[in-house]
């Protein structure tokens, strides 16, 4: 996970910014994978709109399906963090999507098949 790019992610900044320390605690950095792993090679692997996983980035453009309550189940994300940080968040994002302040920042995302979201595919070869 390249938590740079996943900082940069409107649900982490705008709404969840406690979640990246976690992140950053929880995987190494892609600089440090490169040192471990020779030859490492590493690919931006891109999340599809509709993407079915239901990891917490999936939903990059179906802002809506935070409120359900199995969406955030199977994200680590959600359980890690404290039920003010999430209450708050989730009060602040059907606020600015009944206000349509979430579609004047991020409506251009949903002309997007695909977005990077900060996951990567890294392989190395001796």
């Amino acid at each position: 996970m390249d938590v740079r790019v996943l900082g940069e992610l409107w649900i982490v900044r705008d709404y969840l910014p406690e979640s990246l320390g976690q992140h950053a605690a929880r995987f190494p950095t892609i600089d440090r994978l490169r040192d471990l792993l020779p030859n490492a090679r590493v690919e931006v692997l891109p999340v599809p709109r509709d993407c079915e996983d239901g990891f917490m980035a999936a939903f990059w453009a179906r802002p809506h399906a935070y409120f359900d309550p199995a969406a955030r189940a199977a994200s680590s994300t959600w359980h890690d963090l404290p039920a003010a940080a999430v209450d708050r968040a989730l009060t602040q994002l059907r606020e600015h999507l009944d206000s349509c302040e979430w579609h004047r920042r991020y409506g251009s995302l949903l002309a997007r098949t695909e977005l990077d979201v900060g996951l990567r595919l890294i392989t190395a070869y001796r």
